[in-house]
């Protein structure tokens, strides 16, 4: 990564670790870096490997467990998208622990959800939701909102809200169909 991808890729960081609690580690199978913390970090776990197609994830697995040899492909260079090298999920012995290898992701569904279920999924908006004046709040456009509140002190990451609305505004347009 250059100087400015790597600035992004430390502020991601830092907004999944300060204000959510997630442990994240930044790992290249291209460099090394961050493949033994990783590594350490599966010992008698059950892991899985998710996301989308192309971003590494039996690359990451062959690094971590040579003898895997597992197939990789290369992004398109026409989308700039992963293409599926991984076809079924498979449970490996990794540093005495089991990891699952899944098939890379292209989108994400909603399947018999509420509106006002989704930002429990949210640790970050959920906290500022239990202050809302309405039990039903959307967080959208209500009077005396908090997570708007939050959001507008900046003490919510745009990127997150406007995640959380994507899936809002996927769920409206499955309700209307």
């Amino acid at each position: 990564l250059d100087e400015d991808e790597m600035a992004l890729a430390g502020a991601i960081k830092a907004l999944y670790e300060t204000n959510l609690g997630y442990k994240v580690v930044l790992s290249s199978t291209v460099t090394g870096e961050g493949v033994e913390e990783v590594k350490t970090m599966l010992n008698d776990k059950l892991s899985l490997f998710s996301g989308n197609s192309g971003v590494g994830k039996s690359s990451l697995l062959n690094m971590l467990e040579p003898s895997l040899s597992l197939k990789v492909g290369d992004v398109s260079r026409q989308h700039q998208t992963g293409m599926h090298t991984t076809t079924y999920s498979e449970v490996f012995d990794i540093a005495g622990g089991k990891v699952i290898d899944s098939p890379g992701i292209k989108g994400f569904g909603i399947i018999d959800m509420e509106a006002a279920e989704i930002s429990k999924f949210f640790p970050d908006i959920a906290k500022y939701a239990l202050n809302c004046r309405f039990d039903d709040c959307k967080h959208v456009n209500e009077p005396n909102c908090a997570v708007l509140e939050a959001l507008q002190q900046q003490k919510i990451a745009q990127s997150r809200y406007n995640s959380y609305k994507s899936i809002l505004l996927d769920l409206d347009e499955k309700k209307y169909r």
